[in-house]
């Protein structure tokens, strides 16, 4: 029932950052640019249900990491709006080989990764740790 609500995902706001000059998108997902997103809302008296932290909260696709360079304290703000009730997504790449060794991965003629390779056993323990 609650993701059938209102949904914040930063993405616009953080192309809008970028547009007017603060850099790609996806170096935009901070927890700084999102305290920022929120008290923004909140200001004009928006207050989502649910908010999605998306493209790029984690250090690399494939491993799905915090970046806490830009996330000091994921899990604390994770927390704190769960203590008020509301839901928090994090944006997944699935599949995506960033940071995943090639061996796990379905590769061009040329060796490079493209994607996870779901046949690889291993590589589906990757990714079900990663989901829980």
């Amino acid at each position: 029932e609650w993701w059938s609500g209102a949904i914040f995902c930063g993405w616009g706001a953080q192309c809008h950052l970028s547009s007017i000059g603060r850099g790609p998108a996806a170096a935009l997902a901070t927890q700084e640019s999102y305290d920022g997103f929120l008290a923004a809302l909140e200001r004009h008296g928006v207050v989502p249900p649910t908010l999605t932290i998306d493209d790029k909260w984690q250090e690399t696709y494939g491993r799905n990491l915090p970046d806490t360079s830009k996330w000091p304290d994921l899990r604390g703000f994770i927390a704190r709006r769960h203590e008020l009730g509301k839901h928090v997504l994090l944006w997944w790449k699935a599949w995506d080989p960033e940071g995943r060794d090639p061996e796990l991965c379905i590769r061009r003629p040329d060796g490079f990764p493209v994607a996870v390779d779901p046949t690889v056993p291993a590589a589906r323990e990757l990714i079900r740790r990663t989901m829980h």
